[in-house]
């Protein structure tokens, strides 16, 4: 089933960029981590989200120290199963990995 909100976009699942050709959704991200106020924040993240690894890092240092990252095996979701297109089909047959990083403030 598909859950997307088709009454109220979410920042956090937008595809543009922003004037500098970064995602919107990194800077949605560092405001986040940035105006959160709590001593440590626990980030999840799908290794097929926008964001490079590189920008993360940048983000979660600029908002704190990154205590640690746990690293978990997920299934794919609904969509990856089907195929009415080819043109997609290697980044779907990629690993899911879903990402916990544990930031302290």
């Amino acid at each position: 089933m598909d859950t997307s909100d088709t009454i109220a976009s979410s920042v956090f699942e937008d595809f543009r960029k922003n004037d500098a050709g970064r995602f919107v959704v990194v800077d949605a991200i560092e405001r986040l981590l940035k105006t959160t106020r709590a001593g440590h924040i626990i980030l999840s993240y799908s290794s097929g989200g926008r964001a490079t690894a590189e920008e993360l890092n940048d983000v979660i240092t600029s908002a704190g120290r990154l205590v640690d990252v746990l690293e978990i095996d997920y299934r794919k979701n609904v969509m990856a199963g089907m195929r009415w297109t080819n043109e997609w089909i290697s980044d779907a047959e990629l690993p899911n990995k879903e990402f916990l990083f544990l930031i302290e403030k």
